[in-house]
């Protein structure tokens, strides 16, 4: 299509949606901008609030297409509040849009360069359960529209469907300002492809008598290649339509009287066309009784047809026709519909240059498909798939974003803290310790045995409960951490007065000053010229402080280096209880093994919002698994917004444990892991004020742990920052804390 065209098309279609043509005045529509960018962020790029930014490169599992989707269903479900002040369902189904009156339906295909087209397809949806009258659809499949009882019903509605879309669009389109980026996306998807300009432009959607053509020319007739003259009473329907003036329809009642009209006209029109064949072929049959000399005579138009083409016979055809409606261009058009129609002769002089092949035909016949689909409302009974729907549902419950990491990495972050997820861990280890109690059944139990029948029916009562968490990383192995965050727990108490000195608040009094608050004690003096009878008063006390404690949960931690890991992290979080003003969240770094090895992080507890007997929970029901993609989850924090910035009233602190260098994740691994861990500590420091200190984690006596190569790429990211201390010594850990929490205000 070139600029005249495109310039043509958008001037019809501001008239069409009720745009001034002066308000876009040296201004272009985009086809390749994403208009959504604006509101996500830069989206692609992996600096966004919503989760969509990230593209992983290779395989695109179903975890990072479910986070993607069910973020991008939040989105379009809040345009969908703006637009309409209600609380209507989003949901996803099929490949189609469509709303039922009650929900929107939007299609599983959704991906960031077709974003604006889903929002501008979702608000469409929503625009009719804000302003359609559903009710008259059904009245008239049943036959209770007077006026359309003789009519074809399906027509009718489509009719309907196409005039209504047009209300309602312009309605939005007029009131709703800041949507028209997205309507003139879907207006551009939907009715200005290049199919359909073919199409238009050629003779094989011209016939009177064929339904489709009609429905293909009335659809079409905002494209810039449409031509009301190419059929009988076409430019009449335009007229009645009406499509710049639009706003004078106010109801869909209004939108189907009109409708009811355009289709009788439709209906004169092929009852015309089929009177037309049916006589045309009783002359031919009439010929052919008549014997060779007569068929000669009557059939002289098809005789010279194969000197003269197919013109001739419908150029005379045409002018015996008469109709009225459109003779300077019928001769043509008629006569190739009629070509069309016939299916015989006629394939030389007029289609050469407009003519369809059998695969743009399809083509064409493809995109009006998609047209009426789109106007009907229609869904394929395909669903997303049963797993990625499972999918869908699980990470809405888990709240999982995704973000883009290392360049071209996808890094998952799932919120476990809520009271659901605890919940879920609690089931987990019950079950576990129900399969532990079904094994130990005496030899020879029955399967009826009331016991075994007691302890089946409990278990499957609360599997449903677990699927809310990871089996691979919550197994929930009968409590086999119990011993440890308990001795965790005691430690802890040893550790909180170790740390009680952040509670204190000492007040420092000075005396005989000439300014500050005037001391009662020394007021007398002041009638003897004496001015020092100020005094101010100081206090010296610890600021608000944050801590953030990020575990290694790889595999290699599994073990030894787990079970202190574990009692170390009991302890610290029990300490910090003893002390009034230290906040203290706990995340996991592991990877998520679905399709692709992706780096994630488990937040597993909030002091904000969590008890310690919630994180005795879901800490227990844990287990180290996949590999150590350190920096590339430190980075997916860092831009998460994740860690808690420094500022005049906050002290903010990072406590990394680990077993060494990271790495798992594609090419991820060695030199290059440990110079972007590096960057991403660095960054925590420097740019978010974040005092950094790291363990380092050992089977064995881990004091000289530089001395191995492990160890060396250990300080290397962390520099001075490295330290190793014995999981069983509070004072050794606390010693080590008060490093980062003894600095005064």
């Amino acid at each position: 299509m070139d600029n005249t065209q495109t310039q043509k098309y958008q001037e019809l279609l501001r008239k069409a949606l009720g745009k001034s043509s002066n308000y876009t005045k040296g201004r272009k529509l985009d086809a390749k901008k994403n208009y959504s960018s604006f509101w996500m962020d830069d989206l692609g790029k992996g600096n966004d609030r919503f989760g969509l930014g990230a593209d992983f490169a290779g395989k695109t599992t179903d975890i990072v297409k479910s986070v993607k989707l069910n973020s991008y269903r939040k989105a379009i479900a809040n345009f969908v509040k703006i637009l309409t002040s209600q609380e209507i369902p989003v949901t996803f189904h099929g490949s189609d849009s469509y709303t039922d009156g009650k929900s929107v339906t939007i299609s599983t295909d959704i991906k960031d360069n077709n974003f604006d087209v889903s929002v501008g397809l979702a608000l469409h949806e929503a625009s009719h359960i804000l302003l359609t009258d559903f009710d008259l659809l059904p009245a008239l499949r049943d036959g209770k529209i007077e006026a359309a009882k003789h009519l074809d019903t399906a027509l009718v509605k489509d009719m309907l469907n196409f005039i209504e879309d047009r209300r309602i669009d312009h309605y939005v389109f007029s009131t709703s300002p800041g949507y028209k980026a997205y309507y003139h996306k879907l207006y551009e998807h939907y009715w200005n492809s290049k199919d359909l300009i073919k199409g238009l432009l050629s003779p094989e959607f011209r016939n009177p008598a064929e339904v489709d053509s009609w429905m293909f020319q009335i659809i079409n007739m905002m494209n810039p290649a449409f031509d009301a003259t190419v059929m009988p009473r076409l430019q009449e329907i335009v007229d009645l339509i009406n499509i710049p003036n639009i706003k004078r329809l106010k109801s869909t009642q209004e939108a189907l009287d009109i409708a009811i009209q355009v289709t009788q006209i439709i209906t004169d029109e092929l009852n015309a066309a089929q009177a037309k064949a049916q006589e045309q072929e009783g002359q031919q049959q009439k010929g052919q009784q008549g014997g060779p000399g007569e068929q000669g005579e009557g059939e002289e138009g098809d005789s010279t047809e194969s000197k003269d083409g197919s013109e001739s016979n419908d150029g005379s055809g045409e002018e015996s026709e008469g109709s009225g409606d459109g003779e300077d261009s019928e001769e043509g058009e008629e006569g190739e519909g009629e070509d069309s129609g016939e299916g015989d002769e006629g394939e030389g002089e007029t289609k050469p240059s407009n003519s369809l092949s059998d695969a743009e035909k399809s083509a064409v016949h493809r995109a009006l498909r998609a047209q009426k689909n789109f106007m009907d409302g229609k869904s394929e009974k395909k669903n997303a798939g049963r797993k990625l729907q499972q999918k869908l549902e699980q990470v809405d419950k888990e709240g999982v974003t995704i973000e883009q990491v290392g360049g071209k990495y996808t890094c998952l972050n799932y919120d476990v803290t809520g009271k659901d997820f605890v919940a879920a861990a609690n089931a987990r280890q019950r079950v576990s310790d129900i399969q532990r109690e079904i094994r130990n059944l005496p030899y020879g139990t029955p399967h009826d045995d009331p016991k075994r029948t007691e302890l089946y029916a409990e278990r499957d009562a609360l599997r449903s409960l677990t699927d809310l968490l990871s089996s691979y990383y919550f197994p929930g192995k009968s409590n086999r951490y119990t011993d440890k965050i308990t001795a965790g727990l005691v430690m802890g108490q040893l550790l909180g007065r170790k740390l009680q000195m952040r509670n204190e608040a000492r007040e420092r009094i000075d005396n005989r000053l000439t300014s500050g608050k005037i001391d009662n004690r020394r007021l007398s003096a002041a009638g003897y010229g004496i001015e020092s009878i100020f005094h101010q008063v100081t206090i010296d006390k610890y600021k608000k402080a944050n801590l953030h404690l990020s575990l290694d949960g790889s595999g290699s931690m599994s073990g030894i280096n787990w079970e202190n890991t574990v009692l170390m992290t009991a302890a610290i979080a029990k300490g910090l209880t003893y002390t009034q003003n230290v906040g203290m969240q706990i995340s996991i770094r592991v990877t998520n093994m679905d399709g692709a090895t992706l780096p994630a992080n488990y937040f597993i507890y909030d002091s904000r919002k969590n008890t310690l007997r919630e994180l005795e929970v879901i800490l227990g029901a844990f287990d180290p698994n996949g590999m150590t993609p350190e920096g590339l989850c430190f980075e997916s924090m860092i831009k998460k917004n994740q860690l808690v910035r420094a500022n005049a009233d906050m002290d903010s602190y990072f406590l990394n444990i680990s077993d060494g260098g990271p790495g798992g994740v594609g090419m991820y691994s060695g030199h290059t892991a440990m110079v972007h861990t590096k960057a991403q500590v660095d960054k925590m420091r420097n740019e978010y004020g974040i005092g950094v200190l790291s363990y380092f984690m050992s089977e064995y006596d881990s004091r000289d742990f530089t001395n191995s190569s492990t160890g060396r790429m250990f300080q290397g990211m962390y520099g001075k920052a490295a330290t190793a201390v014995k999981a069983d010594n509070a004072m050794e850990i606390a010693k080590t804390l008060n490093k980062l929490f003894m600095n005064k205000a």
